[in-house]
């Protein structure tokens, strides 16, 4: 569940995670907080965390982005 501020979220991304990783593999090049910003959107918001939780996984099943694939073994 996505509850982190956009502000945090974007830092998170730039320093590891999928958006990383593909404009590393993909297009050769490191990712900015410019291009992050220009290329991000909020598609709703709810204060509600269990309405957040459904809104998001129902986001996530509509949409079925690329992008939304853990990429590290989050197993020890």
């Amino acid at each position: 569940m996505t509850t982190t501020q956009l502000s945090r979220r974007l830092t998170l991304h730039l320093a590891s995670g999928a958006p990383k990783k593909h404009m590393q593999e993909t297009h050769g090049t490191t990712i900015n907080r410019e291009t992050l910003e220009e290329n991000t959107e909020i598609s709703i918001t709810c204060n509600d965390l269990r309405c957040l939780a459904i809104l998001e996984a129902l986001y996530i099943k509509d949409m079925n982005p690329l992008m939304n694939q853990q990429a590290d073994d989050l197993q020890a």
